[in-house]
């Protein structure tokens, strides 16, 4: 049995932790991806439901018009926030966890995340900017319903 001196398991703890840092960044990703698609879904089935009508709101109990006007954006309202607090969540892990590495930087020879922090331009962070594609999509369906409803063509039923 290998005995590892105290900084070779610094070191591999350091290792292992950074990298469940970068795996947190990748199911971010990936979760991005995923609300990205159903967006994406939510818009083609507004246009596919809307499809050679007229592109009103309906006037009287239509089914498929009342999907499409009151749904769908309802759908997109409710996908948004929780892609957003998904985001969130994912940040304050990431916050979390860098901060636990900046500590652990501390015991080592080197800090390259530290330095990396004090090299970086100050603008928004790649978590801020991508928080704002939700709440955009957010608003585009809050913007939506509110027309709906100021129009006030649209039955809600």
């Amino acid at each position: 049995m290998t005995h590892m001196s105290s900084t070779d398991r610094d070191t591999e703890i350091y290792r292992l932790y950074v990298d469940t840092a970068e795996r947190n960044i990748d199911r971010r990703i990936e979760t991005n991806k995923f609300y990205l698609t159903l967006v994406a879904g939510i818009f083609v089935a507004y246009a596919f439901l809307l499809e050679g009508k007229v592109k009103t709101p309906p006037q009287s109990l239509d089914l498929v018009s009342t999907i499409a006007h009151w749904t769908l954006p309802v759908l997109l309202l409710i996908v948004s926030v929780t892609w957003f607090l998904a985001l969130r969540t994912f940040r304050s892990i990431s916050s979390a966890k860098y901060k636990v590495i900046g500590e652990m930087e501390g015991n080592l020879p080197y800090s390259p995340f530290g330095r990396e922090w004090e090299a970086r331009t100050r603008f928004l962070t790649g978590s801020g900017v991508e928080m704002i594609v939700p709440v955009l999509f957010f608003l585009i369906a809050l913007g939506g319903l509110a027309f709906l409803a100021w129009v006030g063509r649209a039955p809600l039923w």
